[in-house]
């Protein structure tokens, strides 16, 4: 049986074409939901590590250019929103308080300067 079924799939044409392209797409979306879910529980995981001791260095260094990229957001999200709540300014502090005094660490010098690139 299984020598026939080789045979066919040599002759027939059907057989070996690939795969339509909405078929890989598919797979590939997969695939970057679950490795979103393993970064979103790695990250979580890390600041729970480092409010409750001290992490190593590589961790640290992943952890700071999420927190980064994560306050950078933040103040591009208040200055460009449609709703004008708070004054002109005001974005940097809140967004501060959110993403790092609240959780517990102490902010770093100049870290909005780093978001005007």
């Amino acid at each position: 049986m299984d020598t026939s079924i080789l045979e066919h799939e040599k002759k027939c044409s059907k057989c070996t074409q690939k795969g339509s392209g909405s078929e890989k797409q598919r797979g590939g979306l997969k695939k970057r939901k679950n490795t979103r879910k393993k970064k979103i529980y790695k990250y979580t995981r890390l600041i729970q590590e480092k409010q409750k001791s001290k992490l190593t260095k590589k961790k640290s260094k992943w952890l700071d250019k999420k927190l980064q990229n994560k306050l950078c957001r933040c103040i591009k999200g208040l200055k460009s929103s449609k709703k004008k709540r708070y004054k002109k300014g005001s974005e940097y502090p809140i967004c501060l308080s959110s993403i790092y005094t609240k959780r517990g660490f102490k902010p770093p010098k100049l870290a909005i300067k780093s978001c005007k690139k």
